[in-house]
């Protein structure tokens, strides 16, 4: 292929090589160097890569789909599990001020955010670790079990994706 040069201003020519054909509307209309319309895309880029870094930080602290003061002040993860699943499992110990069953979310970790599947009232004896989440096999896939109500012990079926 052959060589593409652009002529911006008088003797301003920029070399672009075939490999790296793109199209770019404000390209020819004049220098980047100090121009008004460089400017504004640099900042345009930087806060657009700031937004994007703040997202990112944020849905790895605060799972998408979790209330922000629930999990940020009173979350425990405490190693629980769903066997042979990429789901961790967060439950709300408000620790003196609680009383009934734990408020539970389960969430998927995608590696650059964390997103919550499924959410809902653990009973206090699978908080503590003393027996297993309910959890069920199903044709479509898996089902955890969740308490109906906060002070309650009738299981409820959620589907996991």
């Amino acid at each position: 292929m052959g060589e593409l040069y652009v002529r911006l201003e008088k003797n301003d020519e920029i070399f672009i090589q075939p490999s790296h054909y793109f199209q770019i509307w404000w390209l020819a209309s004049r220098p980047m160097k100090n121009s008004t319309k460089a400017k504004i895309l640099r900042r345009v880029i930087l806060a657009g890569i700031a937004l994007l870094a703040v997202t990112i930080l944020w849905t790895r602290i605060v799972p998408i789909g979790a209330s922000p003061q629930p999990f940020l002040l009173a979350s425990v993860d405490e190693g629980h599990r769903i066997p042979d699943r990429p789901y961790q499992i967060y439950y709300n110990d408000a620790g003196a001020m609680h009383s009934g069953n734990f408020w539970t979310w389960i969430v998927k970790d995608y590696g650059v955010f964390k997103v919550v599947v499924a959410e809902g009232y653990s009973t206090t004896s699978v908080r503590r670790g003393e027996v297993s989440m309910p959890i069920r096999q199903r044709k479509g896939g898996i089902q955890v079990g969740f308490t109906k109500r906060h002070k309650n012990d009738t299981v409820e079926w959620v589907d996991l994706p």
